[in-house]
């Protein structure tokens, strides 16, 4: 028998919501089905051999923002493919989990050429400490392809067992390899700081200031020793601002800037006395508080006078003027990454520059910062999104220390026939609220909206010339325009 109460019309009422809630809810849960499906359809993508080689790359970049463990094996199998071979490293070396830090290591001994030096750099990117053993085999030659790649990769890990093979390495014949190791040191130096192991770090910078390198880096080396340890680091600075050469006094005044405070001033004014008064005239300038920058254009108007770095904050012995452009960087190798910034945010604007970026070897690749912040630690970082330029990358939208990963991608095929390698690019970027339009040589390459609430909206704009390379970029034309 069954009982069968009477139901009021509110209680109908109820119970035909909860029906038709439930069934929407099942329709949710089945239309989420084909999307967790979706890493393993772009896999399959990629490792179709009868796939458009353009389908394939556009799905690896893709898989990029979602592999998991599972798509390790197969990424890994594409490691030495000439075409798509780079686009699965960037995959593994973004990936968290441990499997893709094995297939890396396990590809080493079995690739050549640019493969075999793309996973040397993603295995120093991902601090490997089981890769150590096998770089440093690598190193060990003078003349040998991976030797400055695998001295930059130890620097980038920095163990104890890394440091043990460069600091021997920074007296080798071979200048290129001296300058390399170099460049590993500062690094090591850079992540030790960092780490709170500033007493550690220490004698890797003196090693380098005081070894048979490039001038650039015992000057970065240098300044390095002196904002790792301040007081002590003193008469360094004196030492600098002594010196008859420019790049080193304008490294000084730098370096002035940027341990202002009133136990530092006390003790660098009392020891200034000596200097030459033209000397001793900017070190006191460089001691007062920065002027303040003219109202933010709302017509367009030149971020660059054309003549200086007036209103930018950059470290002089990266960044300069020459024959009215801005330059960063230099052939003879650039040891880590370097921003030249200006010295206020701006949120919503058009910004609009010209760029040209020529290298010889390494990683050869920059980058416009916007919306973007420098970090503490490693004090030349910075954080935010970055208009990306050279290495296969112009047009794109990277997030540079934040979320480690391209947020959207020009297509190859845009890449290939936009960009003019070595040349003048014409680049515009335009933020307005959350959506950012990137457009390289007059065609949009990315349009992004940044879903993400919690990313600010506003920060600096910066230039960049990326580490790990041989290379000059250059800057000119640059103009902005603030949007409401």
């Amino acid at each position: 028998m069954s009982l069968r109460l009477p139901l009021s019309p509110s209680l109908r009422l109820s119970l035909f919501i909860a029906v038709l809630l439930s069934f929407f809810l099942c329709l949710s849960v089945t239309a989420a089905t084909p999307a967790a499906a979706k890493p393993r359809d772009l896999l399959t993508t990629a490792a179709t051999l009868t796939a458009p080689l353009a389908e394939r790359a556009r799905a690896l970049q893709q898989l990029a923002l979602v592999a998991s463990a599972e798509a390790v094996p197969a990424l890994a199998a594409l490691l030495a493919d000439e075409k798509l071979g780079h686009y699965a490293r960037d995959v593994l070396e973004q990936m968290a989990h441990v499997d893709a830090d094995t297939a890396l290591l396990s590809a080493l001994p079995r690739l050549t050429g640019d493969a075999q030096l793309g996973v040397i750099n993603s295995l120093g990117l991902r601090r490997n400490v089981r890769a150590v053993d096998s770089l440093n085999a690598l190193a060990f030659s003078d003349d040998a392809p991976t030797t400055a790649p695998a001295l930059l990769a130890l620097g980038r890990i920095a163990t104890p067992s890394a440091l043990a093979t460069l600091q021997p390495a920074l007296t080798r014949k071979s200048p290129a390899v001296r300058a390399a190791t170099a460049e590993a040191l500062l690094l090591a130096a850079d992540r030790l700081v960092l780490e709170g192991k500033r007493p550690a770090a220490l004698p890797l910078y003196h090693a380098v200031r005081r070894a048979d390198v490039p001038a650039t880096l015992r000057l970065t080396a240098t300044r390095g020793a002196i904002l790792a340890d301040v007081t002590p680091g003193l008469p360094l600075l004196l030492e600098l601002l002594r010196s008859p050469e420019l790049d080193a006094r304008d490294l000084a005044l730098r370096t002035v800037r940027d341990i202002r405070g009133p136990k530092i001033t006390a003790a660098f004014l009392a020891e200034i006395n000596a200097l030459a008064a033209p000397t001793k005239t900017l070190a006191l300038a460089a001691l007062a508080a920065p002027t303040t920058e003219p109202p933010v254009p709302t017509v367009p108007a030149s971020l660059f006078n054309g003549r200086d770095l007036a209103h930018w904050d950059g470290d002089p012995t990266v960044w300069r003027v020459r024959d009215g452009v801005i330059v960063g960087g230099s052939l003879d190798g650039n040891p880590r990454n370097e921003f030249l910034t200006t010295l206020r945010p701006y949120k919503n604007f058009v910004l609009r520059l010209d760029y040209r970026l020529v290298g010889t070897k390494g990683f050869v690749n920059g980058g416009v910062q916007f919306r973007s912040v420098r970090i503490d630690q490693p004090p030349n970082e910075m954080s935010g999104y970055q208009a990306d330029i050279g290495a296969g990358h112009s047009g794109c939208l990277y997030d540079e220390s934040r979320r480690k990963k391209f947020m959207a991608r020009a297509t190859d095929e845009q890449i290939k026939r936009l960009e003019k390698p070595g040349e003048w690019n014409v680049y515009v970027v335009r933020c307005e609220g959350p959506k950012i339009t990137i457009t390289l040589n007059g065609e949009t390459t990315v349009t992004y909206t940044e879903e993400d609430k919690t990313i600010a909206l506003d920060g600096l704009i910066a230039l960049q010339i990326h580490g790990n390379c041989s290379a000059e970029i250059s800057f000119r034309n640059i103009t902005l325009e603030a949007l409401p």
